[in-house]
């Protein structure tokens, strides 16, 4: 296993004009908001972070072990210079990670989204969410808004849900089954503000990553336009 997961990290690195799976997946940070105050993290060296907020409450930041289930794949060992030929479905093992002083992620520390974001919240999770998890994902590369979005970020119009026209779109997405955010069972208090209650983020489970730079370079203005009809 160690040397499967040697190579597939080798590869990512030593050739730049290509691109694997894993390169994509640990190229940026996976949103599940647009924001970015929910996240997953995934690292080249098998480490990750999963972050999990909503409005001014924050519920949860981890650290992770990740590997793959099964790292001789095609999935894994493909390399193009076609990013949709990498479109695949691939199961990973995730394991989060006990912290014996309650502190704040590194990346928390130093993403602006998270300035007002307390400490992790994994003293409040049972020994069961610290159990090795497997996790059936799918990668697809599209146009594509956040599942926050089109859940919370949109205007209603009789009856109808049309999305804000400054909502992020982003060219990939990674769907989990199930979402790796712990089940409510898995809270040790649910009735504490700090602790999930009915926004059951453990249903999360669409990511989304690489912003689309049509759309970046568009930007907010020409969104509006189109919005009224102006372009």
């Amino acid at each position: 296993m160690a040397t499967d997961t040697t190579n597939i990290n080798e590869r990512t690195t030593t050739d730049n004009n290509s691109h694997t799976l894993l390169s994509i997946l640990c190229s940026d940070r996976w949103r599940w908001d647009s924001a970015g105050y929910s996240a997953i993290v995934f690292n080249a060296d098998h480490t990750g972070e999963l972050k999990c907020a909503s409005d001014n409450s924050y519920f949860m930041g981890a650290k992770f072990e990740w590997k793959a289930k099964d790292p001789n794949t095609r999935c894994w060992q493909a390399t193009s210079t076609d990013l949709s030929q990498l479109q695949c479905q691939f199961a990973i093992e995730i394991t989060l990670q006990k912290q014996d002083n309650e502190g704040t992620c590194e990346s928390v520390q130093t993403d602006p989204a998270y300035a007002f974001l307390p400490h992790l919240q994994t003293s409040r999770l049972t020994d069961d969410a610290f159990l090795p998890k497997t996790y059936t994902l799918r990668l697809e590369k599209g146009r594509f808004t956040t599942q926050c979005d089109r859940l919370y970020g949109g205007k209603t119009w009789y009856g109808a849900k049309k999305l804000h026209p400054w909502a992020t779109w982003f060219s990939f997405k990674l769907i989990f089954d199930p979402s790796p955010y712990p089940p409510r069972k898995q809270w040790k208090d649910t009735k504490t503000s700090s602790v999930p209650g009915d926004t059951h983020f453990w249903e999360w489970n669409e990511f989304y990553s690489v912003e689309n730079e049509d759309e970046v370079s568009d930007g907010v203005v020409g969104a509006m336009k189109r919005s009224i009809g102006l372009s």
